[in-house]
């Protein structure tokens, strides 16, 4: 992905951690990569990093 969709801004990767909350606690999961658009700051999630976060969360 080289430009974002909704605004055509460049986009940039960053690793980033993901945070949600389940069954009343907090969780993160270290390092998932994100498509970030420079102009709208818009984040994007490939299949492996959503493929990623799924596997984390069923465990």
């Amino acid at each position: 992905m080289e430009k974002c969709p909704l605004c055509s801004g460049q986009i940039r990767i960053e690793y980033k951690n993901f945070s949600y909350n389940a069954d009343g606690k907090a969780h993160t999961i270290p390092n998932i990569k994100y498509y970030v658009c420079s102009n709208c700051n818009e984040r994007f999630l490939d299949e492996e990093s959503s493929r990623k976060i799924d596997q984390f969360k069923e465990e």
